[in-house]
């Protein structure tokens, strides 16, 4: 890839105001990961700090893409205001949706996630650590609290409630973290018209989740359908590649088609678009310097190159669906 020798924010906003006219307004909450909480590794010197409304990032010296996508749109006289929502190592399926494994030895776990064991259904409570996943390697039914894990007996299976079900919105074991409902609290912080953009993916490609196609269009289906009964548009995305050969095939063979299943799903209906599929607009990406468009060396989060040009990659989704007019 070509060397890029000026940042890019500055590109995009050198010499243009950043003040939204009077107009049309939006409250977004995101729906996504790591990436799109807050992953770089710089503030966004070159945009005001009135415009900067994102509660994640900036922080602790990281930002996420979401500063510059709405200084971007204020140039465009639309205003938006970001309640960012996205929760690091978090899978759509597992983590937003909810769905159902049967527990096996040694399997990995992260908060929220449900297992069938002796004729119950059990949720793992215990918060993810910092550095991994969780592992189980007694049966919740058998020995409870063993591993030193945190479980809540659900009960007995319900009708529906079957190993690899995606849960929906209404479904009692929809939403196991809490994830959908806090994201969706955050439109009702701000005035404006209410959006959901999800860019998510990273985890669902995770061999020990093993997300299937049709579970990952399910799952953007129900998030979906829970941000449209409580009165939002969406915006499906993907977010960006890894420089891991294990993701890549994952995105490729599964969540991708998944992605494609989910937006025809949709087909016709005014209240969903496409977002961006950074996957697709950023190309496969590797570990670069950050003046170089990749990744940091962690093989998965954006350096801050790349997250200018994901930032320019909504923009131009939302502006092909005529949310925000053409620059």
């Amino acid at each position: 890839m070509s060397q890029i020798t000026v940042p890019v924010l500055a590109v995009f906003l050198t010499g243009c105001s950043v003040q939204a006219a009077p107009g049309r307004s939006l409250t977004v909450a995101i729906i996504g990961q790591s990436n799109e909480a807050g992953a770089g590794q710089q503030p966004d010197p070159d945009i005001p700090e009135d415009l900067q409304h994102d509660p994640v990032g900036p922080k602790g010296g990281a930002h996420s893409m979401w500063p510059t996508v709405e200084a971007m749109a204020a140039q465009r006289g639309v205003s938006m205001w970001f309640w960012n929502s996205a929760v690091g190592a978090t899978s759509l399926v597992h983590s937003w949706a909810g769905t159902l494994r049967v527990w096996e030895p040694g399997m990995t776990l992260a908060q929220g996630d449900y297992v069938l064991a002796e004729g119950h259904i059990f949720k793992e409570m215990t918060p993810n650590p910092t550095t991994h996943l969780l592992t189980s390697t007694q049966s919740p039914g058998a020995s409870p609290g063993s591993d030193s894990l945190q479980w809540q007996d659900m009960g007995p299976p319900r009708a529906g409630e079957v190993p690899d079900a995606v849960f929906r919105s209404g479904d009692r074991l929809f939403d196991p973290n809490g994830y959908v409902a806090t994201a969706l609290q955050g439109l009702r912080q701000h005035e404006g018209e209410p959006w959901v953009f999800i860019s998510i993916g990273q985890g669902d490609a995770g061999s020990y989740w093993s997300v299937s196609r049709v579970q990952y269009a399910q799952g953007l289906i129900a998030v979906t359908d829970a941000a449209l009964a409580a009165g939002a548009h969406v915006a499906i995305g993907f977010t960006c590649g890894a420089a891991k050969p294990e993701i890549e095939q994952a995105y490729q063979q599964r969540l991708i088609p998944g992605w494609h299943d989910a937006l025809a799903y949709y087909a016709g209906n005014p209240r969903v678009i496409p977002g961006a599929n950074l996957r697709e607009a950023l190309g496969p990406l590797t570990v670069q310097p950050n003046l170089r468009i990749g990744l940091q060396p962690d093989k998965v989060h954006m350096n801050d190159t790349t997250y200018g040009l994901a930032s320019k990659a909504w923009v131009e989704a939302l502006s092909r669906a005529k949310v925000l007019p053409r620059g």
